[in-house]
């Protein structure tokens, strides 16, 4: 890795020192604050995922030529979501979690009936422009709920680079061609398909006021958003894009 493709030190702290003392985590119930606690960990091990991930998107973006600023936003994105994995784990711990955060197997989708060139497009696309972009309504739907304030320290911190990781995936695909692009929309409804069935694939949990305040939305509230995000801002990017978005469009009348 050369060092132009790094726009911080691996491991960086969070631009602003997340509060070392949170008096409404003590305030919780030991039943919310063991939820707290499952909850932030999982987001934890989500973004170390998420990192894995990204090194994946780099290593497509160079073997593809891709513009150097795509490449190296790609990059830092993998150092983002090392650090944001540690500020999900110091909100666990914060909380009273003592478990480790494992560093899961990358799962890369697999695209039956894609071609290897396709799959690589196709992973860029549902990584960044998809995951990222509901992502990023979900972390707002989490933010617009928290007051406690180490929770809501840390969601301002994801937040801001989760903006810029979605806007890697629709520069690139605002570069492909013609053709490309109308395979693209073809492949919407199982993207947007598989996207959110992974939201969906989330433990249910009885979530409270308080639960809700240390940045943890009810999943129904989180469902909704998802949709709206899909809705209002997957589909009208796509269709900016220049993509036939019919076909995902008839996809979401029946998900929703």
């Amino acid at each position: 890795m050369i060092a132009s493709r790094r726009l911080r030190p691996r491991g960086e702290a969070p631009r602003h020192a997340l509060p070392a003392h949170d008096e409404t985590i003590a305030r919780l119930t030991d039943g919310e604050r063991a939820i707290a606690a499952q909850v932030w960990h999982g987001r934890a091990e989500a973004e170390a995922r998420a990192s894995g991930a990204f090194l994946h998107v780099a290593a497509i973006l160079e073997r593809a030529g891709a513009a150097p600023e795509l490449v190296v936003l790609a990059w830092r994105a993998v150092d983002d979501e090392r650090r944001h994995a540690q500020i999900c784990a110091q909100v666990a711990r914060a909380c009273g979690s003592t478990a480790p955060v494992l560093r899961l197997p990358v799962s890369i989708p697999r695209h039956d009936g894609a071609d290897a060139e396709l799959r690589r497009v196709l992973h860029v696309i549902g990584m960044c422009a998809l995951n990222e972009t509901c992502g990023s309504a979900f972390l707002e739907l989490c933010r617009d709920g928290a007051t406690a304030p180490l929770a809501a320290a840390a969601l301002r911190e994801l937040l801001a680079d989760e903006i810029d990781h979605a806007r890697l995936g629709w520069a690139f695909l605002a570069a492909q061609d013609r053709s490309t692009k109308a395979t693209i929309g073809a492949w919407l409804p199982r993207l947007l398909d598989g996207n959110l069935r992974a939201w969906r694939h989330r433990p249910r949990r009885a979530i409270t006021p308080a639960l809700v305040a240390q940045g943890c939305p009810d999943w129904d509230e989180v469902d909704r958003a998802i949709l709206a995000a899909i809705e209002d801002l997957l589909l009208p990017g796509f269709d900016h894009a220049g993509l036939d978005t019919r076909a995902a469009r008839a996809w979401l009348a029946e998900a929703a």
